[in-house]
């Protein structure tokens, strides 16, 4: 048999936790009746046993912000607060479920069940992707294998597990921006942008990641400046300059290729809700203005004070937003039906949520006070300086690893998400919202856990010949989590905290318990 990489045990093992996930939830889901939740939950009709045999093994999947994604897929944008969810995995649903082979599902089930199906087939692969992305971008950037390898073994099980299973987009932007990131370390930033396109059109937090295009080019400019300034030629610094201004130039055609998702989708939301206009460019659309509630199962189809039965183009009231400079539906939207904006969820009755949220925020805040008490010399020049005039005394020892020179941008990134999500978004998100975005929890996870002497040689030995499935769950995590007494409490504390919200994850929000 070849040799197996490290990227294939990754990816075996990304799926083998989707499917303990998935076997997990057919029990809870089964053995525990749903919570009566205030949120969106349209009346499924189980016509067959087709529909029958997916609500048994999937049922739990369709839960919170699943049923709004499952329903968008099915009858589209149907409503104004729909708006909030991006279109990219709503899409990517739409066109699988038109597809020849998926058109023989519905013989045996309803459209509903055969999307399901297909979101979670989805998940599985794009989840499993975005392991091994995650193992590349953490080997490019730790220059460290099994630092990198640890780190993607801790993505398989991070905390957020059953969110990157059910119809959320969590495992979607994680792969697409795991893949951007590594191809920008990769130096390729037009490709990056690119990708990054897909996760503005995925999830409104896509726009960040300009930040790391701008960085790329900030840095690679600084270190033409301090070219020039040693330089004698005029020539060199003639072709300098115009490299410099070249870099800029292609960093703004990035930022706005990775911006332009959004703007279109807003557009788009605004000749929806606000025209009577059937057409989007080459598309058909609907109106809102003329939409049906019927067989939708939207009961908030009145949300612009209008009735919901045959609702007249003459008759209809447009939403305010329409009037304002710009009409950009998102931001309504969010402080409308999710209550977002500064400190605006600071109450008493938050209070669980905000406990819920405080194991990955510790975890953030722990990663970004180790790392700037650390590297405070590389920090405060913004790590702009080339490492030669770095006033840095121990820089050496920083080529490799969590306080590697690299992880500074990915550690900034986190810091904007999380003051951001704790300030101003539903605190409860902040757990899936990092876990999906920053790769570098991962890699100050794999830091702080990483195996002592005897868990090495034991994982270590006899690696050569085995299969697999051996390799698997064999993996030093594993074996960490098997030998759970044998652990420091550091290891011990991120390993039970990264298990516990699985388990608990998975059993609370597939019984629509908030769990969100």
């Amino acid at each position: 048999m070849a040799s197996l990489s490290r990227s294939d045990v990754v990816g075996a093992f990304a799926v083998f936790t989707r499917l303990l996930t998935i076997g997990m939830q057919i029990v809870t889901n089964n053995l525990i009746p749903d919570h009566k939740a205030d949120a969106f939950a349209p009346n499924r009709e189980i016509a067959g046993n087709g529909d029958h045999v997916v609500d048994v093994i999937f049922g739990g999947f369709t839960h919170w912000d699943s049923a709004h994604f499952l329903h968008i897929a099915e009858y589209g944008y149907t409503t104004e607060s729909r708006f909030a969810f991006f279109p990219f995995y709503p899409l990517l649903l739409s066109l699988i479920s038109q597809q020849a082979t998926s058109q023989q599902l519905l013989l045996v089930m309803s459209k509903h069940s055969a999307l399901l199906i297909i979101a979670v087939c989805i998940n599985v692969v794009f989840f499993t992707l975005a392991a091994i992305f995650l193992y590349w971008l953490s080997w490019q950037v730790l220059k460290d294998e099994k630092m990198a390898f640890r780190a993607a073994i801790l993505f398989c099980i991070n905390p957020a597990g059953v969110f990157m299973t059910a119809a959320y987009t969590e495992s979607t932007f994680a792969m697409v921006g795991f893949l951007a990131m590594y191809l920008l370390e990769k130096k390729h930033p037009v490709v990056s942008a690119l990708i990054f396109m897909l996760s503005t059109a995925t999830r409104s937090n896509g726009l960040v990641s300009c930040g790391f295009i701008l960085y790329f080019v900030m840095k690679n400019n600084f270190r033409k400046l301090f070219a020039v300034y040693n330089a004698k030629q005029l020539k060199t610094i003639c072709i300098t300059l115009l490299s410099m201004v070249a870099e800029l130039l292609l960093s703004l055609i990035c930022v706005v290729l990775i911006v332009l998702p959004f703007l279109i989708f807003q557009y788009f939301a605004y000749v929806k809700c606000c025209t009577h206009n059937t057409k989007f460019g080459f598309f058909q659309i609907q109106p809102i203005s003329q939409a049906q509630n019927e067989q939708t199962g939207d009961e908030d189809f009145n949300e612009f004070g209008n009735t919901p039965d045959r609702v007249t183009p003459q008759l209809f009231q447009f939403p305010a937003w329409c009037n304002n400079t710009p009409p950009l539906i998102y931001s309504h939207i969010q402080e409308k039906y999710w209550n977002v904006g500064l400190f605006k969820y600071y109450e008493i009755k938050q209070i669980p949520n905000f406990i819920l949220a405080v194991p990955m925020v510790t975890l953030c805040c722990f990663a970004i006070w180790k790392y700037f008490g650390r590297r405070w010399n590389y920090i405060k020049y913004l790590g702009l300086l080339p490492r030669k005039v770095k006033k840095d005394s121990k820089s050496d020892e920083f080529l490799t690893g969590f306080y590697g020179d690299d992880v500074f941008v990915y550690i900034v990134h986190m810091a904007a998400l999380m003051v951001f999500n704790v300030l101003v978004v539903n605190v409860q998100i902040v757990t899936r919202f990092i876990a999906s975005s920053c790769p570098v929890i991962y890699w100050f996870a794999a830091a702080m856990t990483t195996s002592s002497v005897n868990h090495q040689k034991s994982t270590n030995r006899n690696q050569g010949q085995q299969t697999l499935f051996q390799k698997v769950v064999s993996n030093e995590v594993v074996q960490q989590v098997m030998n759970f007494k044998g652990n420091n409490r550091k290891t011990n504390l991120i390993i039970g905290y990264f298990l516990l919200y699985n388990v608990v994850g998975i059993t609370m929000h597939c019984n629509f318990l908030p769990w969100t």
